[in-house]
């Protein structure tokens, strides 16, 4: 799988190639410090996730929205 940067396909950019170690949804109440290692650097608290979500998604993000925590590593 790769992963790549940019907000839509014409803008694009591959980082790398990955492999995907854990995938965990939880309700945004129920994030962790730790659910959030390697976050954007915006968005490590758990209290302004929603905030966060909310301006990318363009929606109001409550509490108990349910938020994908996916974990991964390099492999190239």
């Amino acid at each position: 799988m790769s992963i790549t940067t940019g907000w839509d396909l014409e803008n694009v950019e591959k980082i790398g190639k990955i492999v995907i170690t854990e995938v965990t949804l939880k309700k945004i109440k129920d994030l962790t410090k730790i659910d959030l290692v390697g976050e954007s650097p915006d968005c490590l608290d758990p209290e302004v996730v929603k905030y966060c979500l909310g301006a990318i998604y363009r929606k109001n993000v409550t509490d108990d929205d349910f938020a994908t925590i996916v974990k991964w590593k390099f492999i190239d």
